[in-house]
């Protein structure tokens, strides 16, 4: 009967902690709420650091040309969710403290659960974190130059003269904005895209870049893509503010050129976009009209004319 008893006893004693363990589990999320919320404060700050220094290698492997890794990146974009959830989260808790939240003990039983959960999510993504000694991997080699040249351009006796003018422009100290201009379709981005490729081969500036423009030209955008070749995000949408960010960036380098291809209206001025006019930064603007190049105050023209019969 004693063997009984006991074994009764043990069973009901094993229940009773079964259904009291969750019940407390529960309880304490609503009686701790603001105390988990702190905790996961103080979690997401780590997080927030460790974020800042991936991301700053991340940037310094855009500028490298390597390719970021696939894991680094998805490890970003669930630190950015977990950050906007925690948030939401501080913003439920600071309203809960004025009294303008409705629901009680559940919206406090709710805030204290999430936090809780998400402390558990934030500890795994900062032990992810620490595993990121390396972001990147190094890009593929391009064709060499010498194999671009030979499929995609041709050098004739009027774009021989032409790239010449361009050339001897960028290697002059006083001449910092050149003009290139001719008729559509005579080959002036085609010819710009030599010139690009002889200065990275010469090593003729730290930064080589060269931007579409096109007709009706969208500054944020074309900001974007400048900021893009430079491994530098603009997340901002005023568009002065993401110009005084590229400014900045774009001062850095010691000497840029930067070509704006096939520019149909002159630009108010190169700071609305956030290009340093002058000083370390030659830009190169190609046109169909001289007059766009006079508007844009270029130092310097350069017509590309039509063939000659012969090389036609």
């Amino acid at each position: 009967m004693d063997i009984i008893v006991g074994v009764a006893v043990g069973a009901i004693t094993e229940l009773v902690k079964y259904m009291v363990s969750p019940f407390t589990r529960h309880i304490s999320y609503l009686v701790h709420h603001k105390r988990n919320a702190n905790d996961l404060g103080a979690q997401m700050k780590n997080l927030g650091e460790k974020k800042e220094d991936v991301q700053r290698l991340v940037s310094a492997a855009h500028m490298r040309g390597e390719v970021i890794r696939v894991v680094v990146e998805g490890w970003l974009k669930d630190v950015h969710q977990v950050q906007s959830k925690e948030t939401e989260l501080q913003n439920a808790l600071e309203e809960i403290s004025k009294g303008c939240l409705q629901g009680g003990c559940s919206t406090h039983y709710q805030v204290g659960k999430d936090a809780k959960c998400m402390i558990d999510e934030v500890k795994k993504l900062l032990n992810k974190g620490e595993t990121f000694t390396v972001v990147s991997d190094p890009s593929p080699l391009p064709p060499s130059l010498e194999t671009l040249q030979t499929l995609d351009f041709q050098v004739y006796g009027s774009t021989k003269l032409a790239m010449d003018e361009i050339m001897n422009a960028l290697k002059d100290e006083h001449i910092n904005m050149v003009g290139v201009y001719g008729i559509g379709g005579v080959g002036k981005t085609a010819l710009m895209k030599e010139v690009v490729k002889i200065s990275k081969k010469n090593r003729m500036f730290d930064q080589v870049m060269m931007v579409t423009i096109s007709q009706n030209p969208v500054l944020i955008t074309i900001q974007g893509e400048i900021a893009e070749k430079l491994g530098l995000k603009l997340e901002q949408e005023s568009q002065s503010v993401r110009a005084g960010l590229l400014l900045e960036r774009l001062k850095k380098e010691k000497r840029i050129l930067l070509v704006l291809d096939d520019l149909w209206e002159p630009l108010k001025s190169l700071e609305e976009v956030g290009i340093p006019y002058g000083k370390n930064c030659k830009v190169v603007l190609t046109t169909r009209r001289l007059e766009v190049c006079n508007q844009m105050k270029t130092q310097s023209n350069v017509e590309v004319k039509i063939l000659s019969s012969g090389d036609a």
